[in-house]
């Protein structure tokens, strides 16, 4: 903190290093239309970038990035926080506050912060990470208690954090695998939670049907030979 932060003089709080995030954060996106927002890929990213300019164009003189870069820390801690439920979950052991906290002074003094730009992460990876986070932090409660409200909870949340970036469809997946074949009565934990299985195979079915047929032309499942795909 001391290298960067004071001998450096790097601010805390700068400007994005991506293209795609620095046309994210402009107001220009107020202009978008909500369908256009909606008719995406990544249609949850699209949305929070839509209202996220709207409400800076006419609240915050334009500056989106009083919105965005908090928005971004409160992901981080919110992924460290549901990476240590996990392990909780799994290990049995409590992870400390002071450990995540650790983690996140960490990321924050990466060897990333060069010439006076600052980023975190993708605006797209912020929103998939905070909802996705969320959605285990959900899942390690629903493997406690195994609630319908907990379960629908977290499928939505993980809804949403696929339909902001697809990145984050195997964690949660992966976990629920866990927490269903551990104890080696797989064949009666499925036929228990079977609306919760069939809620996440329809959800998947969705979204690969979503990309590859609804908006072909403007998803990320494309071949490799393609230059449109972004």
């Amino acid at each position: 903190c001391i290298y960067y932060f004071i001998s450096c003089k790097l601010p805390i709080i700068g400007t994005p290093t991506f293209r795609i995030d620095y046309f994210a954060t402009t107001i220009t996106r107020a202009d978008d239309s909500l369908v256009r927002s909606l008719y995406h890929s990544r249609p949850i990213s699209e949305l929070y970038v839509y209202i996220q300019a709207i409400f800076g164009k006419y609240f915050l003189g334009g500056q989106t990035r009083y919105i965005i870069y908090p928005f971004q820390h409160a992901a981080l801690l919110v992924y460290f926080y549901s990476i240590s439920k996990v392990i909780e979950s799994i290990f049995k052991t409590r992870v400390h506050i002071l450990a995540f906290m650790a983690a996140w002074v960490l990321f924050i003094t990466s060897p990333g912060l060069i010439g006076g730009v600052y980023k975190l992460e993708t605006i797209v990876g912020t929103i998939s990470m905070f909802f996705g986070g969320l959605a285990l932090v959900i899942l390690s409660r629903w493997d406690r208690n195994r609630t319908n409200s907990a379960a629908t909870f977290f499928v939505s949340l993980y809804a949403l954090s696929i339909f902001a970036k697809e990145d984050f469809i195997l964690p949660p997946l992966i976990l629920l695998g866990w927490y269903m074949f551990r104890h080696g009565d797989w064949k009666q934990q499925l036929s228990a939670h079977k609306w919760l299985l069939s809620s996440m195979t329809f959800l998947l079915i969705f979204f690969v049907v979503f990309n590859k047929l609804i908006i072909p032309w403007r998803s990320f499942i494309d071949s490799v030979d393609k230059a449109k795909s972004p």
